[in-house]
């Protein structure tokens, strides 16, 4: 696999398969989340991997990764039942750009205001090298990365990608407009064929995804366009088009292992293309 590339803004394959894995890694349980746990998986990624800063507050756990090139913020999905209850408060509350789902954006107040700090002073104590962000989580972890973005973008500050994967809804109509017209064209979310968590809450309570959508069909082939019917079923059906089999299928979807094969070889054949 080739190596992460740090100066684009743009999307890249190979930056998706590594901002997946990673978004496994943080994952990890008891004695391996720790900074020394964090380094052992991430080094098996590639050199260049200098530290991990892990958080863990309530029901809430991110790390923030220290690259000799750039940094990347790591959000954990739900693998907690009380997480459940994050996902469950739906309530809308004001969060950053707009109104935005109150468990996501209190289960990400929990972790980034401390992880934000420690990015200004890596920033400052490495001044001059220009080190890239990026922000990335699968299921709860990817909306707390969105609404992270989101007073990051608020706030103006650097932020050159976010990478989400298989992720719910986390913001208003009018937040998505305005997250959209501010940072769109680096934000990718991945959604995996009938994975049920990309399709809550529900658009009929006003929420709405955000960012460049990134489908991975039946086959695992990755599209920039959903075909008609997909389409058709997210915006309709949402979570009643999951009922018996489709919601044993929506759940299998949702499994962060089928996001990292599909993306994986997306990217190996995008490396192959590169070297033809």
């Amino acid at each position: 696999m080739d190596r992460f590339n740090h100066d684009t803004t743009q999307y890249d394959a190979v930056n998706a398969y590594w901002l997946a894995s990673v978004s496994k890694f943080v994952y990890a349980r008891d004695g391996q989340f720790n900074q020394r746990g964090m380094l052992r998986q991430l080094k098996t990624l590639g050199p260049g991997f200098r530290s991990v800063r892990v958080y863990n507050k309530d029901s809430a756990q991110a790390m923030l990764v220290e690259h000799d090139d750039y940094l990347i913020g790591a959000f954990r999905g739900t693998d907690e039942g009380r997480d459940w209850f994050d996902n469950l408060n739906a309530f809308p509350t004001d969060g950053p750009l707009g109104k935005v789902h109150r468990g996501f954006y209190e289960s990400m107040l929990d972790v980034f205001p401390d992880m934000e700090s420690r990015i200004g002073e890596v920033r400052a104590a490495r001044s001059g090298e220009h080190l890239g962000l990026w922000l990335t989580g699968h299921s709860l972890g990817g909306a707390m990365a969105t609404i992270a973005a989101a007073r990051l973008i608020e706030r103006d500050e650097v932020l050159y990608g976010v990478y989400t994967f298989g992720q719910p809804r986390a913001g208003s109509r009018e937040f998505a407009r305005t997250f959209n017209v501010e940072a769109k064209a680096r934000y990718f979310r991945f959604q995996n064929a009938s994975d049920i968590v990309s399709r809550v809450p529900a658009r009929i309570m006003g929420y709405s995804h955000v960012g460049s959508l990134h489908y991975i069909d039946q086959d695992g082939d990755i599209s920039t366009d959903m075909k008609w019917w997909y389409r058709f079923l997210d915006t309709t059906t949402d979570i009643l088009s999951n009922i018996g089999d489709r919601q044993l299928e929506g759940i299998e979807d949702h499994d962060i292992d089928r996001y990292i094969a599909a993306i994986r070889n997306a990217a190996e054949g995008h490396s192959a293309e590169g070297k033809g």
